[in-house]
């Protein structure tokens, strides 16, 4: 797989490749195809991977399917599993395995037949297609019209029923108001209902994932471990990396507003990378490797961000100085932020500026060693003396 990576990458940087409007490569059973309007029109003895504007796949595919795009047409048989995300999604080809589709407007055909689990969130989901297993679906509006073997859970506002509805196991629904569910679908006893109060539903959705895996002590061990992790990468970087401390405090004490500027600009680069390298073969590889690199730089600025923010306010009421004492702010400063967290509409707000104060941070530092940032006195040049700290753009 390495080595099929590797010749991957090689031949997608050839110019020829990277200009090209739609591009094609097979390699080990495996078909990419990324660009403008990509298309896969040959059998894949594989997994087949697309990434562009307008996808189309009409060849059938002997292992999964991952699709992204704006536009995205699935037409041929799929033997494994099918993933695929878009503004608009179309599935009319039949699916031997798992359906997980993410977009906005999506149209599940008749013909397209689900043999395991059907995972959809979207706008305006159709779903028509016969599924085997179980159905989740989170949607503002669903129209079902096919059968489902097992279970249906849905979270949305609107939820219709085609004269080929049936569902053989329960109908959980969460839904602002009651929906009805004739009993040619399923019988009453098999109905279950609970309201959202909050029209926000994606955060329902979370709300009933985190208590289907155990409730309050589940979500309390969850945060626990969470800032238990936050903690130990905090302390990790404290303890292995004294000089780019240093530095990191001269940026976060004298240039405040830049350095959330630089957060800003470094964090929109980051999501400008997912939908630039999706138009090169190259892109179809690199994408999950940039998804994870920006999450491990969100949780890296969330913790420098924290960090360097609850030091400033407590050096107004004593100095942190040794590693117990930085330890200590660290630790007050990750409960002070997740409890700010907490609070209705304004909490993501916190701990996103938080994340791109503290991406900027890091930003400078790694930049400022590599070329010298202006405003910033090397610490060696003023052997134990501490820095002036004061908020300056």
């Amino acid at each position: 797989m390495f080595r099929s990576i590797l010749t991957v990458l090689f031949l997608a940087a050839t110019p020829a490749a990277a200009l090209a409007d739609s591009a094609g490569f097979s390699f080990a059973g495996d078909s990419y195809a990324a660009g403008d309007r990509p298309s896969i029109t040959t059998a894949v003895s594989h997994d087949a991977f697309m990434a562009g504007n307008t996808l189309s796949l009409s060849a059938p595919v002997s292992g999964s399917a991952h699709l992204a795009g704006v536009t995205v047409n699935a037409d041929a048989p799929v033997t494994g599993n099918l993933y695929a995300g878009g503004l608009t999604v179309e599935v009319s080809g039949p699916v031997a395995g798992s359906l997980s589709v993410l977009g906005n407007t999506m149209d599940v055909k008749p013909s397209a037949t689900i043999g395991g689990n059907a995972r959809l969130a979207g706008g305006t989901v159709t779903l028509g297609a016969p599924v085997t297993g179980s159905a989740l679906v989170s949607a503002r509006s669903l129209t079902l019209s096919a059968p489902i073997g097992g279970d249906l859970n849905f979270y949305g506002g609107e939820l219709e029923f085609g004269p080929g509805a049936k569902v053989g196991g329960t109908i959980s629904i969460h839904a602002p108001k009651a929906i009805a569910v004739p009993a040619s679908v399923a019988p009453p006893e098999r109905v279950q209902f609970a309201q959202l109060n909050n029209p926000d539903i994606a955060a329902q959705t979370g709300s009933g994932a985190t208590g289907l895996v155990g409730g309050f002590g589940a979500a309390l061990a969850t945060n626990l471990i969470w800032w238990l992790f936050l903690f130990v990468v905090g302390a990790a970087l404290l303890m292995l990396a004294p000089a780019a401390y240093e530095t990191g405090r001269q940026v976060a004490g004298r240039h405040f507003w830049r350095s959330l500027g630089v957060g800003v600009l470094a964090f929109a680069a980051m999501l400008g990378l997912v939908p630039a390298a999706a138009f090169t073969i190259v892109g179809i590889i690199l994408i999950p490797f940039i998804l994870v690199l920006a999450v491990l730089a969100c949780v890296l600025g969330y913790i420098t961000g924290t960090f360097f923010l609850a030091q400033r306010i407590a050096a107004g009421l004593m100095p942190a100085e040794g590693n117990w004492p930085r330890l200590g702010v660290l630790a007050l400063g990750l409960i002070a932020a997740g409890l700010l967290s907490l609070i209705p509409v304004l909490g993501w707000l916190i701990s996103f500026l938080l994340t791109l104060f503290g991406i900027g941070i890091v930003v400078t530092v790694l930049f400022g060693r590599a070329g010298g940032v202006t405003g910033i006195v090397p610490v060696s040049a003023q052997p134990g003396t501490r820095p002036a700290q004061s908020w300056q753009v």
